[in-house]
């Protein structure tokens, strides 16, 4: 399983938890596949384990949007990384996780 966040996703998945914290984007995506891979029933008797897979870092690029005024003051209030909240919004709708 490639997360796209290398093999911190592991670390993150399991910190999650272990400390009962909010659910991080790799923890989340942990528990959808552990749960997707556990509910095949020839895995009833099987063990779901996360390896932490070396991911080639990708060349971040810059580039100009257009957005509503209100839509950016609302990503603002949620996250303090623009980029990283709109690259995984991008990443969950081409994965199809989002509407």
């Amino acid at each position: 399983m490639s997360t796209g966040d290398g093999s911190a996703c592991g670390r993150l998945a399991l910190a999650h938890d272990a400390t009962l914290m909010r659910p991080t984007a790799a923890a989340q995506r942990y528990r959808a596949v552990r749960h997707e891979v556990m509910a095949n029933s020839e895995n009833r008797d099987a063990v779901a384990v996360l390896v932490d897979v070396p991911v080639r870092p990708v060349r971040a690029v810059r580039v100009n949007v257009i957005l509503p005024e209100d839509l950016l003051a609302a990503i603002d209030r949620f996250t303090p990384n623009r980029s990283r909240f709109l690259a995984e919004a991008a990443r969950d709708r081409l994965r199809g996780r989002v509407g």
